[in-house]
């Protein structure tokens, strides 16, 4: 097959100016783009870049892939990550993924949560705001709360300071998202103090649990543990990935049957990671998801969780594309998918 692969490099946009600097966290480097086109070859296939944008529009059209390998961010408003998708529907040319739907409805938070509560997945308390004189002290959780851009991925917004401990600390942080990611709400969540958790779910008909890892800081700290940019961006130095994360068997089996009602409860399609945090009581909260889950082979979570499983990166890319060609039921073009 011609497989071509969309995406957003963030050479792309280096010229821009930024909002925040952070803008450009959610876009892909052109390693990672070269390992997913490398991956696709030793399948057997052919790899064609086609970038993201409007002039993916003619290349589409000239080539005439048989799939896309979708992991284009988009650009502009909330429904951003919908934008290649719908344009290839358009064009009636089958891709790997989520759909339009699901990818703009998972990138608001605030959707996201509300959906996943009425299909049974507990989620923190929260509450949003669409501008700052909306801030009222009698109609929020209980602190400490966690206060996020309502429409960003990647840890965009999130910094040390986001997690508030009184009313005026919560002033000053709502402020500041309004005043660096500006055109949306703020989201203010419920903090739940204890343990980080990724999960990967992966397939269709059924999905399965690719594999669950804790996500922590590697030194002994009274700190709580919050996956900000500060943290990411220096992530070899200070954090610890523990996979599988030695929780209670019971723990395991019951975030796993929340990731997999998520999974279908928002429609995701093909792989998607998503986060929980789990208290001291052994809740666990479902936190947000990812059906567009970064593919670097060197520091996105859902490689590391693989690797640490023993799972090849090209095993990972290889069963994405199984699952979509099972999907459009293209043929017996792609060898069988085996579980993972």
């Amino acid at each position: 097959m011609k497989i071509g692969i969309t995406y957003n490099l963030k050479t792309d946009f280096k010229d821009l100016t930024l909002a925040s600097e952070d803008a450009l966290e959610e876009f892909d480097s052109e390693k990672t783009v070269d390992a997913i086109a490398s991956a696709i070859v030793k399948m057997g296939h052919e790899a064609v870049k086609f970038g993201g944008g409007e002039q993916v529009i003619g290349k589409l059209k000239k080539e005439e892939p048989s799939l896309v390998f979708n992991i284009a961010e988009g650009i502009n408003g909330r429904a951003r990550e919908a934008q290649i998708p719908a344009l290839l529907e358009l064009l009636k040319i089958p891709y790997t993924h989520s759909d339009p739907l699901t990818l703009a409805l998972t990138l608001d938070k605030s959707m996201t949560k509300h959906v996943v509560k009425s299909c049974g997945v507990n989620t923190p308390e929260f509450s949003v705001i669409s501008e700052a004189a909306e801030l009222k002290e009698d109609n929020l959780p209980g602190f400490p709360l966690i206060v996020k851009p309502a429409w960003e991925g990647s840890s965009k917004g999130i910094r040390i300071n986001s997690k508030v401990n009184n009313f005026d600390e919560l002033k000053v942080q709502v402020g500041w998202v309004f005043k660096n990611y500006p055109a949306q709400p703020v989201l203010i969540e419920q903090f739940i103090r204890g343990r980080e958790i990724t999960v990967g779910v992966i397939g269709n008909n059924p999905p399965v649990i690719l594999g669950m890892m804790e996500i922590g800081f590697k030194e002994n700290t009274k700190k709580d543990f919050i996956y900000s940019l500060e943290v990411i961006r220096n992530y070899k130095k200070l954090v610890k990935y523990t996979c599988p994360p030695g929780l209670d068997d019971k723990v395991v089996a019951k975030i796993e049957k929340l990731a997999l009602a998520a999974y279908d409860c928002l429609h995701c399609r093909d792989i998607a990671r998503m986060d929980f945090r789990v208290d001291e009581n052994s809740n666990a909260y479902f936190i947000e998801i990812n059906p567009l889950p970064g593919l670097s082979p060197e520091y996105s979570d859902l490689i590391i969780m693989a690797k640490k499983l023993g799972i090849e990166y090209e095993d990972i890319i290889r069963k994405i594309i199984v699952n979509a060609v099972k999907r459009y039921k293209i043929g017996e073009q792609v060898e069988s998918c085996t579980s993972v």
